[in-house]
């Protein structure tokens, strides 16, 4: 096999930058484990290859809550719904009622919007799910669908949520994660390439595919193919093999790294914190130094917007408005920066977005294209998914 890059290296999102002292992400790139198996074998890969040391952190995460001028108040555990007793008062009452009564209905949740409002209530869903989820995606809650999200919403019982006031219990899938904070995440992909080296060409970019004649043709040659396998975004791919009606829709995210001198945040022993105030702009804020433990207040700081759109605040623009929310002392003054923008980032699952995909693929597949990878396949996966994915596509391959 071939593998042909546009960039100098084929650790793509996965790529760590080292600035000044300190070691930047494309944001929290961070892996979550549900399969045993895939847990095992990387932990085995990264024992034996990566340069930086991995090891396991046991997520401390919480929603920033504000007050009426957007300052930071006080915080609540992550996830939100099983520690609501952390609220005020009379808002805890309030969402500790409509979930009861959430609790009491069964209906089918067709979009992402009624899937939060029955499972939680309306309180819940007013206070974090909607403005968090509206300020992540652009998009209005009812226009996601319910099924595309419904595994990444740690769904919590009444009982544990009463139980939680007392007794504190992990919830959802990412309650633990591995990484390297001297290697970022691209010390993970660096394992791959050691472990099993690939025949590849780097700075070269695909212009067309033609999925009739099995030809792609590249800024430096035409090469013709048996099965191509692709993880471009499907917009891009789409484009570059003219098929011009796939109406699919996403969201770019900015991405503010920014180490400052010394300890100057009161949320430094956080790992991420989620921000659903949707008067500010940028919707969580994650701590390198909550993993590499360094005397400096290593953070990045995510940004939405529509794919398509160039509205984009400038690193200053945040550092100014992290230190005026709160989320930063004012005095703070910054070591090493670094702006990123991963675009796509997040695909907007709506109603017809699934049965599109799937249409293209059995369409694909058809023609010996393949479609692997977060933005391969558009749909909201973490870094184990994508691996179980390449996995089981090359044994597929290999029958």
């Amino acid at each position: 096999c071939l593998i042909i890059e546009k960039e100098d290296h084929f650790v793509g999102l996965c790529k760590s930058f080292k600035v000044g002292d300190s070691i930047f992400d494309y944001s929290g790139h961070f892996m979550h484990f549900n399969d045993k198996n895939i847990e095992e074998y990387v932990k085995c890969l990264t024992t034996k290859h990566a340069t930086g040391s991995f090891e396991e952190y046991s997520r401390r995460a919480c929603i920033a809550m504000t007050t009426g001028e957007n300052i930071l108040n006080y915080v609540v555990d992550y996830p939100f719904q099983a520690n609501i007793h952390q609220l005020d008062k009379q808002e805890f009452i309030r969402c500790l009622t409509d979930l009861w009564n959430a609790s009491l209905t069964q209906k089918k949740a067709e979009t992402f919007e009624d899937l939060v409002r029955q499972t939680f209530g309306n309180s819940i869903t007013n206070l974090f799910f909607r403005p968090y989820n509206e300020k992540l995606y652009c998009t209005d809650l009812a226009s996601i669908d319910a099924d595309g999200m419904k595994r990444f919403i740690p769904k919590v019982s009444f009982s544990e949520v009463v139980n939680n006031f007392s007794y504190k219990t992990s919830f959802g899938y990412n309650s633990t994660f591995l990484y390297s904070p001297s290697s970022g995440i691209q010390g993970l992909c660096d394992a791959f390439l050691k472990e099993r080296p690939v025949t590849s060409s780097v700075k070269e970019t695909v212009l067309e595919i033609d999925t009739a004649q099995k030809t792609v043709k590249t800024d430096k040659r035409s090469i013709k193919y048996e099965t191509l396998i692709n993880t471009l975004p499907l917009t891009t791919f789409a484009k570059l093999a003219h098929k011009n009606d796939l109406n699919l829709k996403s969201v770019d995210v900015h991405v503010y790294n920014i180490t400052y001198e010394g300890r100057v945040s009161v949320l430094r022993n956080y790992c991420w914190i989620y921000v659903p105030d949707p008067k500010i702009i940028f919707y969580r804020v994650g701590f390198y130094d909550f993993m590499s433990k360094s005397p400096n207040t290593s953070i990045y700081v995510e940004v939405s917007t529509k794919t398509g759109t160039d509205t984009c605040s400038t690193l200053l623009d945040i550092d100014k408005k992290l230190k005026e929310y709160g989320f930063i002392f004012p005095n703070a003054v910054i070591k090493d920066s670094l702006q990123l923008k991963i675009s796509p980032a997040y695909a907007i699952l709506e109603k017809n977005t699934e049965s599109i995909v799937s249409e293209y693929r059995k369409e694909l597949q058809k023609q010996d294209v393949h479609l692997t990878g977060r933005y391969g396949r558009w749909a909201y996966q973490s870094i184990e998914d994508n691996i179980r994915d390449s996995k089981e596509l090359a044994l597929l391959l290999s029958i």
